[in-house]
């Protein structure tokens, strides 16, 4: 290759890695095998700051897994009742279920309901329970909703 092929070559290899996400780069291209297999957040992030990440994220489920305990911290570290509180509480929430793919689970059981309920299979039926209970939980996802659910936020949950 001459030197002007080798420059061209190099110029288009940065105007795709330009045009792309960072995260799409690692994720859905050739370099998947470079992605992050585990995230490490900083124990003192704030609420703001996680949920923050997460967005920026795409919610992706292993950030949102790796939000779980800090978030749990917070909740922990807040007093019911208190916009603090409603704020970290609900953040956890939206990370468990976020980490869980919960929502994917609810969105598939749904497409698999007839319109008519009356002509429902069987068959329907054990498909809508496996794909609802397909949905795996660590054991801190479990403990942090047990914990919100001791005190749930003033204005109710939201994922």
């Amino acid at each position: 290759m001459n030197t002007a092929s080798i420059r061209l070559v190099a110029l288009s290899a940065c105007m795709a890695l330009c045009a792309s996400s960072c995260q799409e780069f690692f994720t859905n291209s050739l370099a998947s095998g470079l992605a992050r297999s585990s995230y490490t957040i900083p124990a003192g992030i704030s609420v703001t700051d996680a949920m923050d990440l997460l967005t920026e994220s795409g919610s992706d489920p292993q950030v949102a897994q790796a939000l779980v305990p800090v978030l749990t911290d917070a909740v922990e570290g807040a007093t019911p009742g208190t916009p603090a509180y409603d704020e970290a509480a609900s953040a956890l929430v939206t990370a468990v279920v976020t980490s869980s793919e919960v929502s994917q689970a609810i969105v598939e059981a749904i497409l698999l309901i007839p319109e008519d309920w009356s002509t429902i299979t069987e068959e329907q039926e054990d498909a809508i329970i496996e794909t609802l209970t397909s949905v795996d939980l660590s054991q801190a996802e479990v403990d942090a909703l047990a914990l919100v659910m001791a005190n749930p936020p003033a204005g109710g949950m939201s994922a």
